[in-house]
């Protein structure tokens, strides 16, 4: 179920934008502004990306938590599909 997700999201992200990268940027860029101490990183790997969105799910990521598991993913996953959502929605209106 996970990875349908993953697959339908990156599909309409690479549909409706002019390509993979500039998508991509989308998603990063808004990720980092819901994160707002990602504001210095101009890159992320894709363990960091996952940890962050792990974070916005609900992950404290303290030194001796280990790695974020799959439902915090998730959530984390959820909010920032509602935040492009929204980001696409404004750009309708405008």
């Amino acid at each position: 179920m996970l990875e349908g997700a993953f697959e339908y999201s990156n599909a309409r992200v690479w549909h409706e934008n002019t390509g993979e990268a500039s998508g991509t940027r989308r998603w990063i860029a808004l990720l980092q502004a819901a994160r707002k101490n990602l504001k210095q990183i101009k890159s992320l790997t894709v363990g960091q990306f996952f940890r962050e969105l792990a974070k916005l799910g609900g992950f404290i990521g303290r030194m001796s938590d280990g790695e974020p598991g799959w439902i915090t993913i998730w959530r984390g996953w959820q909010k920032l599909y509602l935040i492009v959502r929204g980001a696409e929605l404004a750009d309708t209106i405008r």
